[in-house]
C-alpha cells in the first residue's frame, strides 16, 4: 500500500486571495461568471489550483477564494456572503443549532477524504497510539511520554484554532462530545504547527496527512498507517471528509464550478487527498 501522495510545493503558495480571469469575457464586455469560495485554510490550496485551471478553460469566469476556516465558511453560506464553502468536517455544534433554528437548508458534495494524523518530532521513538491514548494526551490526562512507551519527559501539546474545521473534526473524533482540550495546550494557526513540532522533540499535534513532510513524522493509529487504501476503505479510523457546501438553490455558475471541481481528479490528488469515488 503506497503512502498518500505528497502535495506539490505550489499547493502551499497560498494566502487569502482573489483570482480573476485576465483574458476572455472581461475584455469582450461579457459579465463574468462570478463564484466566491470561502473556508478551510488547510485545503484552500487545492481550490486555488483548480480555480486557475477552470478560469483558463472558461473565459469570463471569475473565482474569488478566501481561506478563513471551515466554521467561517459555513457561516458565510448561512448569511449569503459566499457561494461555496470549502470545509473539512461537519459544522460546529453552535452553528448546527443555528441552522436548525432558522431552517437553513444546505447541499453538500464530498469531493475527497483526508486522514487526520497525530504528528511528532522524527526523533520520537513512538510509532503508534490508540484513539484512547490520543484522547488522554490531548485532554491532559497523560502528560509524560514515558507513560506511552517513549522517553521520560513532558508532552508539549499544540492544537489548531477553535474555528478550524480540522480542530473541530479532531475534537469530535478523538475527544468526543464530553471532553475538551487540555488548558495548557498551545493554540497555533494551521501553518504554524508543523515547524513548531519539527523543532521540538517533546511536541505532538494533529493535521491532515497531506500536510506532513520530512521534518515531522505521522503516527499510526492503532497500528494502522494512513494510506490511500486505508483512508478510502475506512479502515484508518481518523478520516475526514472534504466537502463543498452551497445553499439549496446555487446559481448556475456555482453548479458549473462545483461539477468541475469534483471532476478535477488530478488537482485533488496533487494536494495529497483521496478522491471520494476512487475505485
Amino acid at each position: 500500500m503506497r503512502p498518500l501522495p505528497r502535495p506539490s510545493p505550489r499547493a502551499f503558495q497560498f494566502a487569502a486571495l482573489v483570482l480573476l480571469v485576465a483574458w476572455g469575457g472581461a475584455a469582450s464586455g461579457v459579465e463574468p461568471n462570478s463564484v466566491q469560495v470561502r473556508g478551510s485554510t488547510t485545503f484552500m490550496p487545492v481550490a486555488q489550483h483548480i480555480a486557475e485551471s477552470y478560469m483558463k478553460e472558461q473565459p469570463g469566469a471569475a473565482i474569488t477564494l478566501a481561506g478563513s476556516g471551515s466554521a467561517r465558511g459555513y457561516k458565510s453560506i448561512m448569511d449569503g456572503t459566499t457561494d461555496i464553502a470549502l470545509v473539512d468536517g461537519p459544522p460546529p455544534l453552535d452553528l448546527k443549532r443555528e441552522m436548525d433554528r432558522h431552517g437553513t437548508k444546505l447541499v453538500s458534495l464530498t469531493v475527497a477524504y483526508s486522514a487526520m494524523v497525530a504528528v511528532v518530532h522524527p526523533s520520537n521513538p513512538i510509532i503508534s497510539l490508540t484513539p484512547e491514548q490520543l484522547r488522554h494526551v490531548f485532554t491532559g490526562r497523560i502528560t509524560d511520554w514515558k507513560l506511552l512507551g517513549g522517553k521520560a519527559g513532558p508532552i508539549q501539546v499544540f492544537i489548531g484554532s477553535p474555528t478550524s474545521g480540522m480542530t473541530q473534526a479532531w475534537k469530535t473524533a478523538v475527544l468526543g462530545a464530553d471532553d475538551v482540550f487540555m488548558a495548557k495546550a498551545v493554540v497555533l494557526r494551521g501553518r504554524e504547527k508543523l515547524p513548531k513540532v519539527a523543532s521540538n522533540p517533546a511536541a505532538i499535534t494533529f493535521m491532515s496527512s497531506s500536510e506532513v513532510d520530512k521534518h515531522v513524522r505521522a503516527l499510526q493509529t492503532s497500528g494502522i498507517a494512513a494510506t490511500t487504501q486505508t483512508v478510502l476503505n475506512g479502515t484508518y479510523p481518523l478520516r475526514i471528509s472534504v466537502m463543498l457546501i452551497t445553499s439549496d438553490k446555487p446559481s448556475p455558475a456555482t453548479q458549473r464550478f462545483m461539477q468541475y471541481f469534483s471532476a478535477h481528479r488530478k488537482g485533488i490528488e496533487m494536494a495529497g487527498l483521496v478522491i471520494a469515488d476512487k475505485k
